[in-house]
């Protein structure tokens, strides 16, 4: 079980380092986003239950981002259309587990789908290349975390795609593959400070809406998730690729998804 988890922790970390990925929807697809959220917010009931849950999967997330950071950007760069394949059958496995959760119906929480499906979209026609800018002060690295955590926490909203807009996305991944040396512990440190503060905060306004309003939070994330994967399916298709690229990819968007399926049953 605790293996399992920080593979599923390093699955998540890969979702978050990958660029149009959400990796709270690889959470989802893995059966953990409730659990994660539930730690988080009510870590006091239960502390040492939450410190190990919770431990685990961010050793597994840790892991992804500091072995896979340049590998990731390898495969990205050689191996584009197979690599988000891969990722986008990994997200689409988890749409069966979110609609069986609500028992979906055509009635009114519908709009809430509809609407976050239509955000989505919106973020992905209005975004615009980033200039990378290097030195950020402490006060930004912290500010940046923070809205990194937003991004982590809240389905279907792809941190590095909100990272490349701002124009920091480089700057962090070149962090994160150097997260181990001392010369970077001037912009890690706030960085992390930033998502632990983040975390905390998002994660109980998600917590509120689940607690509140669970229907209509799940309609949402299903418009998240089918919208996220429309769109990254569509820029896949966009990429000049060649037939054998597309036929490994689309085997390995099958896999993808019968792999998400046993790792959610784990």
């Amino acid at each position: 079980m605790n293996i399992c988890l920080v593979l599923k922790g390093f699955l998540i970390g890969l979702g978050k380092i990958i660029p149009g990925v959400s990796g709270s929807l690889i959470a989802i697809t893995l059966g953990l986003y409730d659990k994660m959220l539930d730690a988080v917010s009510h870590f006091f009931k239960n502390i040492k239950e939450n410190m190990k849950f919770l431990g685990l999967i961010c050793v597994g997330i840790l892991l992804a981002v500091m072995l896979t950071s340049k590998f990731l950007m390898f495969l990205l760069s050689k191996y584009y259309i197979i690599t988000m394949l891969f990722f986008i059958g990994l997200i689409i496995g988890g749409i069966p587990l979110q609609m069986k959760k609500i028992h979906l119906k055509f009635n009114k929480n519908i709009l809430f789908s509809l609407l976050s499906f239509i955000l989505i979209i919106s973020l992905f026609f209005i975004k615009e290349e980033g200039h990378d800018v290097q030195n950020y002060s402490c006060i930004t690295m912290f500010l940046i975390g923070i809205l990194d955590a937003a991004t982590m926490i809240i389905p279907g909203i792809s941190g590095t795609a909100i990272m490349m807009l701002l124009g920091c996305y480089n700057t962090l991944l070149n962090m994160f593959s150097h997260i181990y040396s001392f010369s970077y512990l001037k912009d890690s440190i706030p960085f992390f400070l930033g998502i632990m503060v983040g975390v905390i905060l998002v994660s109980k306004v998600i917590d509120f809406c689940f607690k509140n309003y669970k229907e209509q939070t799940n309609y949402a994330i299903i418009g998240f998730s089918l919208s996220s994967s429309l769109l990254l399916f569509l820029d896949v298709l966009n990429v000049n690729g060649n037939f054998i690229d597309y036929l490994i990819g689309f085997i390995l968007l099958i896999l993808g998804f019968k792999l998400s399926n046993i790792l959610e049953r784990l």
